[in-house]
């Protein structure tokens, strides 16, 4: 009998090792778990349905470009290619106050708009997910067969509106042609576009909305 009951005891405990139990969650391993990413549809005005991305490298591109390329603009024109991207430019870290957003980073861009390649400038902005495009800063512009050139100034505001804080953006561009030879030797300026758009956001959620935007002078800062 009793080597019967010791037989039986040693079946129960090999039966409990098979048995697929799992053993109780560590405590160590709490907040392990991965962030949820889902998209950047809510990170700013563009509103793109793209996944955020860790870093600000080549990625930044082809993330760009997945949210832009084929959409139908408001003054009908449609952008079908980007010909090249400028490696994206850390604008300026947030101040803690103005969390989830950390950061913010800008990329200048050349696009085929129904025609000749434009340039064009875009905000990103950075939260616990990762980066996502969320304002266009300078539209399209045709280069007139030459190169743009652009500054960008960021200003935190404490109070973008009554409850909320938010950001002001002023982005200058200039962008030059070719000239011939008597044109260089008679000294004609080869400025053909020069631009300043202000913008003005305040923190909604993980992005930013934007609150009015003005074409012209800039104001000093």
């Amino acid at each position: 009998m009793r080597k019967l009951f010791t037989l039986v005891t040693v079946i129960l405990a090999l039966s409990g090792c098979s048995s697929g139990a799992q053993p109780p969650p560590n405590p160590a391993d709490a907040g392990t778990a991965p962030v949820e990413r889902g998209t950047c549809a809510a990170a700013g005005p563009i509103s793109c349905p793209v996944a955020p991305i860790d870093e600000l490298d080549r990625e930044a591109c082809v993330q760009l470009r997945s949210c832009l390329e084929g959409r139908a603009r408001s003054d009908g024109l449609e952008m079908t290619e980007f010909t090249r991207c400028d490696p994206p430019s850390p604008l300026a870290e947030a101040p803690a106050k103005f969390a989830p957003i950390k950061a913010t980073a800008t990329m200048g861009v050349e696009l085929e708009l129904d025609g000749p390649p434009s340039n064009a400038v875009y905000l990103f902005v950075q939260d616990g997910r990762g980066w996502c495009p969320a304002a266009e800063l300078l539209e399209p512009l045709w280069q007139h067969g030459g190169y743009c050139l652009s500054a960008i100034e960021l200003r935190w505001s404490d109070s973008a509106t009554a409850s909320r804080g938010g950001m002001a953006i002023r982005a200058e561009r200039v962008c030059h042609m070719p000239l011939d030879g008597e044109e260089f030797e008679a000294g004609v300026s080869d400025v053909a576009e020069h631009e300043c758009v202000e913008t003005r956001y305040a923190l909604a959620g993980r992005g930013i909305e934007l609150l009015s935007r003005s074409d012209g002078e800039c104001s000093q800062p």
